[in-house]
């Protein structure tokens, strides 16, 4: 092949930068509007005196399984999965998601502070205690500062 046989250089459409130019701009707005979508609220859909009466409610029903576990009616692992299934429907009331259908890994991810998670994982926990009575006495504490302050 002889020098004189080579063609000259062809530049590129003007599609083709402009093409690349318009993805760089939509990464960018795609970026810009991952960032900036609305995170779901953390604030309770409740007003002040809605939320005394869940509150109220919730701790009375937990009183009561209380009670019923104080009487024997029900051991200490059936006395934590009412609790929990009771502070999932308190939480449901209170911020307008449905917590029954969450792990409690996704609670504590969705509701950091409140304590809601570290109580579900205490309900969790296996019930082989050597008091029983002191175990549900330390969860009813722990139940009443959390509802109290959610």
């Amino acid at each position: 092949m002889f020098v004189d046989d080579a063609f000259a250089p062809l530049l590129y459409s003007w599609w083709v930068p402009a093409l690349g130019l318009l993805g760089i701009v939509l990464a960018g707005l795609l970026l810009w509007w991952s960032l900036r979508a609305p995170r779901p609220s953390t604030k309770p859909v409740q007003s002040s005196a809605e939320a005394q009466r869940s509150r109220q409610t919730a701790l009375s029903r937990i009183q009561a399984e209380y009670e019923r576990f104080e009487a024997g009616e029900i051991d200490l692992r059936h006395f934590h999965l009412r609790v929990a299934a009771i502070l999932r429907e308190f939480g449901s009331q209170r911020m307008g998601r449905d917590l029954t259908s969450m792990t409690r890994s996704e609670v504590e991810a969705a509701f950091p502070r409140g304590g809601v998670g570290i109580l579900l994982r205490r309900c969790e926990q296996p019930s082989f205690s050597r008091d029983s009575k002191a175990e549900a006495r330390t969860t009813m504490n722990q139940v009443s500062e959390v509802v109290s302050k959610w």
